[in-house]
C-alpha cells in the first residue's frame, strides 16, 4: 500500500562541543567519552546579550532577535497584533524572546 514506505532524508547538521564527560580508559588505545553538543543558535545564545530598545510588532521584534543575535531565521511564527515598545536590559536572547512571547497577542486575541 501507499503507506508502506520509508523516507530517508539526508541532512547536514552542525553542532558545537560544549563539554566532554566521562572520559574512561577501556584498554589498550581505547578511550570512551560523552560529548555535550548544542546547535548553533543555542551556542550563540550562550555568547550574546540583548541590550536594545524595540518598537513594533512583537513577532517582528522576535524575528529581529533571532536574526541579529542567534544568527538564524525564525522558521515559523504566529503573527501578533498591535505595536509594542520595550527595552531589553542585557538579557540572553532566549530570555528576551520568552519574555516577549508572554506579552504577545495573536490575531485571535
Amino acid at each position: 500500500s501507499a503507506s508502506d514506505f520509508t523516507v530517508i532524508v539526508d541532512t547536514d547538521l552542525i553542532f558545537r562541543v560544549v563539554d566532554i564527560n566521562g572520559l574512561q580508559n577501556q584498554g589498550q588505545q581505547v578511550l570512551t567519552y560523552t560529548l555535550d553538543l548544542v546547535e548553533g543558535s543555542y551556542f550563540n545564545n550562550m555568547l550574546s546579550l540583548v541590550s536594545q530598545a524595540y518598537e513594533g510588532n512583537i513577532s517582528d521584534i522576535i524575528s529581529s532577535i533571532y536574526e541579529d543575535y542567534l544568527k538564524t531565521e525564525l522558521n515559523h511564527k504566529d503573527q501578533s497584533t498591535g505595536s509594542y515598545k520595550c527595552i531589553i536590559p542585557n538579557w540572553k536572547p532566549y530570555t528576551a524572546i520568552e519574555w516577549l512571547m508572554k506579552r504577545a497577542v495573536d490575531k485571535k486575541g
